[in-house]
């Protein structure tokens, strides 16, 4: 058992004991800057997580560490299985030489940060992104400056590390993330103290880790906020059709007139990967003024970033 739990805590299923706790709302302080962390524990989704169950804590963990560890041998198989564990093992163990390299070297330009973020710490806070389309994103943000700054879906906090850089000295910055999602998956709590450093003395981060599509989030948003609006805007959470298209009805009023609203993943996927947003750009692009379409390449079968402008 103990040798089970190891490897599929070990081997991508950061953040496990999230999924069966209860909710807890906590405020802290570092940096000089303010940080609110909210952690919702996960309900069950549609048979996605069989663990979690009424009774013992130990057995429900058990029932979830097998159904996770026989979806990771089935879908991806034993090699890719043990060198994405050994990656993630070295990354949990280079958060504390991250967070102190983040803190003293501090690196200032969207430039210096796309180098550190791609080429240090075992890829532990590298962006699920296209090099090349999120250099160009970062570029257009850097010239603007922005001072409020909303994103949605964090996963590896590499986007979220390089929009610190990107918006203005004194900003307010929010991630939400959903702990278990079904794209992404989340980032466990052991990353938490490493994200409070990306805020830059002058900037305000508020990490909140629950399901975008729950009133209760859009309304902690608004809270965050205040009488505020979005200068920028970025969706890379729920990846479906139905997904994507609810996070845009929901957060994108809150983009004032003139900012701007990015999506992530436009590039047609293949069918079993289940992500449709390409079908939602196809029909939002169409109803709003598009900036521009960030695409290496349309054929490469994952990426790809569109810019609206509200």
């Amino acid at each position: 058992r103990l040798v089970l739990q190891f490897f599929c805590n070990a081997f991508l299923i950061p953040g496990f004991g999230d999924r069966l706790r209860k909710g807890k709302v906590g405020k802290k302080k570092g940096g000089g800057a303010e940080f609110t962390i909210t952690s919702v524990g996960r309900r069950r989704e549609r048979g996605e997580f069989r663990g979690e169950c009424i009774g013992s804590k130990g057995r429900a963990r058990m029932r979830g560490l097998f159904h996770v560890g026989k979806i990771i041998f089935r879908e991806e198989g034993f090699r890719s299985f043990m060198y994405k564990g050994m990656r993630y093992i070295l990354q949990l163990l280079s958060i504390p030489f991250c967070r102190c390299t983040v803190r003293r070297a501090r690196p200032g330009t969207v430039a210096e940060a796309l180098d550190f973020s791609y080429s240090r710490f075992f890829g532990l806070i590298e962006p699920a992104q296209v090099r090349e389309e999120i250099t160009t994103l970062m570029t257009v943000l850097e010239a603007r400056s922005p001072e409020r700054v909303m994103e949605i879906g964090t996963m590896n906090g590499g986007t979220l590390f390089l929009l610190t850089r990107a918006a203005a000295a004194e900003s307010l910055l929010v991630s939400v993330d959903l702990p278990w999602g079904r794209f992404g998956y989340g980032y466990p709590r052991i990353k938490v103290p490493l994200y409070r450093t990306f805020a830059g003395p002058g900037q305000r981060l508020h990490l909140v880790r629950s399901d975008s599509h729950q009133r209760s989030t859009l309304d902690r948003v608004r809270s965050i906020l205040g009488n505020g609006e979005l200068d920028f805007l970025f969706l890379d959470g729920d990846h479906t059709y139905e997904g994507v298209k609810q996070d845009f009805e929901m957060y994108g009023p809150l983009v004032k007139s003139g900012g701007l609203i990015g999506f992530h993943d436009i590039v047609p996927h293949p069918p079993e990967s289940g992500c449709d947003v390409f079908r939602f750009w196809q029909e939002i692009s169409e109803k709003h003024e598009v900036v521009d379409e960030f695409v290496a390449d349309w054929d490469q079968g994952w990426g790809g970033i569109g810019l609206i402008q509200v």
